[in-house]
């Protein structure tokens, strides 16, 4: 199960993926300001992302040369999406799904040892916090 190869390695992998594919389908033509709103955000979250782990440079269970691990960005991407997704819909049914994919993608995470759970909660707290936060700015615009 911990091979490279592994169905669960590959889809645990582009989980956030998935769910940017989702919201990119969601949004669509017909909302096209969400949709950019939506790519404006999540590009600020990866770039808060990167200045972090430079600024803490924190290494990973296992280190990856020149990248560091705190906090994990796939963790920060998938509470990030969920969060902003979830406000901008009021979907239960989709907060669910998202909520059930991120759990997924935060064991995958651990279990692979790309993180440690510290880095993986930091991870999922920031992405939370910054998708309120973009939704708050959403709702002001």
């Amino acid at each position: 199960m911990k091979s490279p190869s592994s169905a669960f390695y590959i889809i645990g992998d582009i989980i956030p993926l998935l769910l940017l594919f989702y919201c990119f389908g969601h949004f669509g033509i017909k909302q096209l300001p969400q949709c950019i709103f939506f790519v404006i955000a999540l590009v600020l979250n990866v770039g808060i992302n990167i200045l972090l782990k430079r600024l803490i440079q924190e290494d990973r269970p296992i280190p990856i040369r020149g990248d560091y691990g705190m906090p994990s960005g796939h963790s920060q991407a998938c509470t990030f999406i969920t969060t902003l997704m979830y406000l901008m819909t009021r979907n239960m049914t989709l907060l669910y799904i998202f909520s059930a994919l991120s759990i997924v993608c935060f064991y995958h995470r651990y279990h692979f040892s790309f993180h440690s759970i510290q880095q993986i909660v930091v991870g999922a707290i920031l992405g939370g916090i910054l998708g309120f936060c973009a939704y708050r700015g959403w709702k002001k615009l």
